[in-house]
């Protein structure tokens, strides 16, 4: 009967500490994932903000006027589109797509992308870039700055 009685209060003692703990380590979990997301979003503003203020920058040179950047792209960039002097990331969320976009200055036109797996996205938008280092070229020419996805 005393094996029983505290075989009992254990089972009970273990199911109280699984019921405080288990809301505890989901709040957790959900405060990381939304870390996460505003770190994402924070990222994607600064790699825009970095291609934008280059391609304005070598609108602003000049004719024959070349940079390249390496830019940190966020994991969950899913598209990157250049049109009417605005430069967007769209970046996927637990909420949706978000678009995060930067004006630039002059005519910046994109070229045919060297990378395979960019000119894949572009074919199915439904890929992801992917985030890490890519690099890209800006050349200014015939009064417009040329922007190309290296790598």
């Amino acid at each position: 009967m005393k094996k029983a009685q505290a075989a009992m209060e254990t089972l009970i003692l273990v199911g109280f500490a699984l019921a405080l703990f288990i809301p505890l380590i989901l709040l957790f979990f959900s405060a990381t994932t939304n870390r996460s997301e505003e770190t994402n979003l924070i990222a994607a503003r600064s790699a825009v903000r970095s291609v934008a203020d280059y391609a304005s920058d070598t609108y602003l040179q000049g004719e024959g006027a070349k940079k390249r950047i390496i830019v940190n792209y966020p994991s969950q960039v899913a598209n990157i589109s250049i049109s009417n002097q605005t430069i967007t990331f769209r970046v996927r969320t637990q909420a949706g797509l978000v678009d995060i976009s930067e004006p630039f200055t002059g005519k910046v036109v994109d070229t045919p992308v060297a990378n395979k797996k960019l000119y894949e996205q572009r074919v199915r938008p439904e890929l992801d870039i992917g985030g890490g280092l890519h690099t890209i070229d800006f050349f200014h020419t015939n009064g417009k700055v040329e922007v190309s996805y290296v790598g």
